[in-house]
């Protein structure tokens, strides 16, 4: 990151459209959907102690998914943010 904080602001804008972009892109979203499915499904299939590693994997699956969407609507948000601030400091100027 640059020292200027116009070019620091316009790098997380920059990020946050790209997180946007993979939010709405529909094969990264189908590839997540699939995957949370699968692991769902592995967690329902799982029975009794010996199902105990599926369900926990399962778990730790669906956990990242959501991860990974968490953490890109918040450099998103960050964007957002970044871009109010942007018109701020080129109001002053």
């Amino acid at each position: 990151m640059s020292d200027d904080p116009a070019i620091a602001l316009r790098e997380r804008i920059a990020a946050g459209e790209r997180a946007r972009a993979l939010l709405g892109d529909p094969t990264l979203e189908g590839a997540l959907d699939a995957i949370e499915a699968d692991a769902v499904a592995a967690w329902r299939g799982a029975v009794g102690p010996v199902g105990l590693n599926t369900r926990e994997a399962s778990h730790a699956i669906v956990r990242g998914i959501d991860m990974i969407r968490g953490q890109l609507r918040a450099w998103f948000d960050d964007g957002e943010l970044a871009r109010v601030a942007l018109a701020e400091i080129l109001e002053e100027e």
